[in-house]
């Protein structure tokens, strides 16, 4: 959102000259491009970070041009590089409210949650309209359990912006985390109508339903795998909302099967697909034998996955395997100890084998 906006409304302060030279390699303001090369007056081969860095030769003292510099050193993945010239664009002018913006959103990047927040209450003080900052600091205070200044700053956000899509979803976030399902429905229904393209906003809404048990979930995660159908969490969430109401119709486990396959063939390391299928098998179907095939691919996708050595070991147990079960029961135990279920089981089964 707010990154190349206020890159773009930056480079107006550029010459006319100076900003053609820039924007040929950087692609529009509209699509994130890599930095290419170009061909200058003497035939020979130059970036767009060769341009800037003769611009700030030429005009040391501007700080706009540190601040280009800084956005292609983070598209470069440089991020103390771009630090360093943000501090330095600061020098020369620190009432840039652009500037504190960028630097904020790396500090957040890079994980810096304190030293973000100063930097966006920074942005602020200088410029109180600066809806990235808003609601990037309403962020960081919804991680804070500050709930109420939270939502203060999102609300600032909106009386700037009232079309913010990213503001109905934080306003969402903070709802559902109040408890206030309806609300958090209605905020996040406001961000799709406002941008359709909001696959994340789709998935929340289903899982909102979801939750609520309303079918109205599926059609929400349709919805988010047209948009975007080579991603896996639209098809899981379906393929789970399908399994866990399989009692409304039991044809729901064969449609949750049919999707977990497709997550499959989208993510052939995807253990938690097997998971499921073999959960289905085992507790809605009883086919022990499929269960068991199913846990076990699970297992060597992931072999840490203590659920499914104790899933399979169910499914060997009501085979009457009692021996191979009571070895899944403590592989389960061996990678967590105080997993009661799997404790319970080896119990079970040492006392039918005689063993205790």
């Amino acid at each position: 959102m707010a990154g190349l906006f206020h890159f773009c409304s930056m480079i107006k302060n550029i010459t006319i000259l100076s900003l053609a030279v820039i924007l040929f390699g950087l692609g529009s303001c509209d699509n994130a491009t890599q930095p290419t090369e170009q061909t200058d007056e003497q035939g020979e081969s130059s970036t767009p970070l060769d341009s800037i860095n003769q611009l700030i030769l030429n005009e040391p003292n501007t700080p706009e041009h540190y601040h280009v510099r800084a956005q292609i050193w983070r598209d470069k993945d440089s991020i103390q590089l771009a630090l360093d010239d943000l501090d330095r664009s600061l020098r020369i002018d620190s009432t840039q409210d652009d500037a504190y913006s960028l630097q904020g959103d790396i500090l957040y990047k890079e994980i810096m949650v304190k030293e973000a927040r100063y930097v966006f209450e920074k942005c602020i003080q200088y410029n109180p309209e600066n809806t990235n900052c808003l609601l990037k600091l309403a962020e960081i205070e919804y991680l804070l359990d500050n709930y109420a200044e939270a939502f203060q700053l999102v609300n600032d956000a909106m009386k700037v912006d009232q079309y913010e899509y990213e503001a109905y979803a934080l306003k969402g976030d903070l709802y559902k985390e109040t408890g206030d399902s309806a609300l958090a429905a209605s905020s996040y229904q406001t961000a799709i109508e406002l941008n359709p393209q909001f696959y994340d906003g789709f998935i929340v809404l289903g899982l909102l339903y979801g939750a609520a048990g309303k079918d109205l979930a599926i059609e929400y995660y349709n919805s988010a795998i047209e948009l975007q159908p080579e991603r896996v969490e639209g098809l899981y969430n379906k393929a789970y909302y399908l399994q866990t109401t399989g009692f409304r119709d039991t044809s729901r486990y064969s449609q949750a099967v049919e999707i977990y396959n497709q997550i499959e063939e989208l993510d052939p390391s995807n253990a938690t697909a097997n998971f499921n299928k073999g959960y289905i098998s085992l507790e809605y179907r009883q086919d022990y034998e499929t269960a068991e095939k199913e846990f076990s691919q699970a297992i060597q996708k992931y072999p840490g996955y203590y659920q499914a050595f104790y899933n399979r070991g169910l499914s060997l147990e009501s085979q009457g395997r009692l021996e191979a079960a009571r070895n899944d029961y403590k592989k389960s135990l061996q990678i967590k100890p105080t997993f009661t279920e799997a404790a319970l089981a080896l119990g079970r089964v040492k006392r039918n084998l005689g063993e205790e």
